[in-house]
């Protein structure tokens, strides 16, 4: 044997090896959490974590990209962006009730908040709630917005922020905030969610209900071809009904607001980012503090 057939007897194989990295024990149960709730085995599920993972990168690049492009480009890029439902919207800004948007961290979601603040035709405050720091970028980022949409406004998360959103609310604004991440009202209630019965927050019902507000669910996804896509669902009414009382209310809302989040992590499991926050959402426990997760 030369030396050359010796490097290749003994080296290729190594180098062929792939170097698997081991999990910790927090993804094992992630993975482990993915494949019981959404009912497949664990290397599907793992499948999911990983796919879950490149997406969250792949927007966080896309939103940069977007932060860095001028005003004209930028809308020609939100142009590619589908609508459903966009009627619901429109019919609804179009009434004197305040509006939630409901959402969560699936999709290109940075990028479906522009492109509803660009077709938007209401003259109310859009607040859009976040939980990133303030940046010198976003905030050029935010000058040009306004160029399109002048009553844009983002609202830092902090501890004061369910009092804002509520006088915003109150104001006959629209608030638009993510589900998965709790809204700082700590209270929960007991819902159907992932299978389970779990204790859910239900800061959007509190907020909602005292300012009259109609709660609309939106979820961003990319479809089979790739297509970056808004879905807006039926409005969510918070004004009593017949022989309702303020808590049924909230439980009626909330379990609303939860059948909508697992429906979208269902259909598009991979295109959900953050799945630690649905793990200790359903293992909550009812005296939970809400937020206790979020780092500032």
């Amino acid at each position: 044997m030369n030396s050359y057939s010796f490097i290749l007897f003994f080296f290729l194989p190594i180098l062929w090896r792939r170097k698997k990295r081991r999990l910790s024990a927090y993804e094992q149960y992630l993975i482990s959490e993915i494949a019981t709730t959404q009912k497949v085995p664990s290397s599907k599920a793992k499948s999911i974590y990983y796919k879950s993972l490149k997406n969250s990168i792949g927007i966080h690049f896309n939103f940069a990209y977007l932060m860095n492009l001028p005003t004209k480009l930028m809308l020609m890029e939100l142009k590619n962006i589908d609508i459903i439902n966009e009627e619901i919207l429109t019919t609804l800004e179009a009434t004197n009730r305040p509006i939630i948007m409901a959402s969560i961290h699936s999709g290109d979601f940075n990028s479906g908040f522009l492109k509803l603040a660009s077709t938007s035709k209401t003259k109310r405050t859009i607040n859009i709630v976040k939980l990133s720091k303030q940046s010198p970028k976003e905030e050029r980022m935010i000058t040009r917005i306004k160029e399109f949409c002048s009553n844009i406004n983002i609202l830092r998360f902090n501890n004061e922020i369910a009092k804002i959103c509520f006088f915003q609310l109150r104001k006959n604004n629209i608030v638009a905030i993510m589900n998965d991440v709790e809204v700082r009202v700590n209270k929960r209630v007991p819902v159907d969610f992932m299978g389970r019965k779990c204790h859910f927050q239900c800061g959007i019902a509190q907020l909602a209900i005292p300012a009259k507000a109609m709660t609309l669910p939106v979820i961003n996804y990319k479809d089979s071809q790739g297509n970056n896509v808004i879905k807006i669902e039926q409005p969510l009414d918070s004004q009593l009904q017949e022989n309702e009382n303020t808590q049924a209310a909230i439980q009626r809302l909330t379990q609303a607001i939860a059948s909508h989040m697992e429906s979208w992590i269902t259909d598009h499991p991979e295109q959900f980012h953050c799945w630690e926050f649905m793990t200790k959402t359903l293992n909550a426990k009812e005296n939970d503090k809400v937020n206790w997760h979020v780092q500032y």
